[in-house]
């Protein structure tokens, strides 16, 4: 009953709006609005599309050689395998038959292949990073300090149930964490330089005081005098809009077929 009348209030108040010719001012700004944001979707697929913003692992992983300094931890993060079982006994046996593969010469299977063969367990953590803040219940963090590298721990118990731990590897605050714990932020950062130079290179070519010259009919020249210069006859609003979006527009013209004056 109640979004039958909230729609029904919806209905009457569009058709207030309408009458009073309400909804033929909305329209103009949603075009204005809407060509706006079709500018910045050329200007997205002109410098960021067609392959361009591809980042390769083997270039992710010669920055982090170069530049391994800038990416000392700010705080300890350990690479851990661990499972959790509902009962004691699950979690003994399974920490068991991890001891008997170490035994036989095989690696633990906490840290690859199949976890919790012929017990039932619950949450599983395969090779994965952990810090102090992603890392829970408290209890697992205490024990991965303390815990030596590759020692399979005892059954803890947590509220939460019976977890069994093992810690691959630790990196404390300072030292130099392992290429995979930061390769995603390596990349964001080779990313940003990318863009930020072929930005640099556009404003260059462009040129910030720049007069363009369209090269459709007359009637559609006026609208393009200037970089991002908006008609006088529309809204204040759309103004403000074209003055945050220069950046944007600086080479919008290479996206809509025009050309400057320096190249004719």
């Amino acid at each position: 009953m109640r979004f039958i009348n909230e729609w029904v209030v919806s209905e009457l108040l569009s058709q207030e709006a309408q009458r009073r010719g309400m909804a033929r001012s909305a329209a103009k700004q949603l075009e204005a609005t809407a060509s706006v944001f079709a500018v910045e979707l050329c200007w997205r697929k002109k410098w960021y599309g067609g392959g361009a913003d591809d980042v390769h692992d083997e270039e992710v992983a010669g920055s982090f050689k170069k530049n391994v300094s800038a990416f000392t931890s700010r705080e300890d993060v350990a690479r851990v395998s661990y499972a959790l079982f509902s009962e004691r006994d699950e979690a003994n046996q399974f920490r068991a038959s991890i001891l008997a593969d170490h035994h036989g010469g095989r690696r633990c299977r906490g840290a690859s292949g199949t976890l919790c063969t012929g017990v039932s367990c619950g949450r599983v953590a395969r090779n994965q990073y952990f810090t102090q803040a992603t890392l829970f219940p408290d209890e697992l963090w205490k024990l991965a300090r303390s815990l030596p590298k590759e020692e399979v721990s005892y059954a803890v118990r947590t509220a939460a149930g019976y977890y069994v731990l093992t810690v691959h590897g630790i990196k404390h605050v300072g030292e130099t964490p392992e290429f995979e714990f930061v390769k995603d932020e390596v990349g964001e950062r080779l990313l940003i330089e990318r863009r930020r130079a072929r930005t640099s290179s556009s404003s260059r070519i462009c040129g910030p005081g720049t007069k363009l010259r369209s090269t459709r009919r007359r009637g559609h020249s006026r609208r393009y005098r200037g970089l991002g210069a908006v008609p006088p006859r529309e809204s204040p609003q759309v103004n403000r809009r074209t003055e945050v979006m220069k950046p944007i527009l600086l080479c919008a013209p290479l996206c809509f077929g025009l050309r400057t004056d320096t190249d004719a």
